[in-house]
C-alpha cells in the first residue's frame, strides 16, 4: 500500500515574501504571514491558537508587527479563496 497518496485539491498563490517586503519591510515576516494564511485555509488550527503561539515566541517589541502580518496573511487567503471559488463556478 502506498503511503503517500496525492489527492486533487486547489492552488492558492499568496507572494509572502514580496508582500513582506512591500507591505512590511521585514522579508523575515513573510512566516508569520503564512501562518495566517495557513490559519485561514485549512482550518487546521485555531486562529487563537496560532495568535497564542505568535505571543509566546515572538519578541515583545515585534508583536503588533507579527500581528499585522498575521491579519494580512489571513486577508490574503480569504482574497484567494474568493478568486478560486469565483474560478471554479
Amino acid at each position: 500500500m502506498d503511503k503517500w497518496k496525492v489527492k486533487k485539491g486547489k492552488t492558492y498563490e499568496i507572494a509572502a515574501q514580496q508582500i513582506a517586503k512591500e507591505e512590511f519591510k521585514v522579508p523575515v515576516i513573510a512566516n508569520i504571514l503564512l501562518l495566517g494564511a495557513f490559519t485561514e485555509l485549512t482550518g487546521l488550527i485555531s486562529k487563537k491558537a496560532a495568535i497564542e503561539t505568535i505571543k509566546k515566541f515572538v519578541p515583545e517589541k515585534t508583536y503588533e508587527l507579527n500581528m499585522r502580518a498575521f491579519d494580512r496573511g489571513i486577508e490574503l487567503a480569504k482574497e484567494q479563496k474568493e478568486k478560486v471559488s469565483k474560478e471554479n463556478s
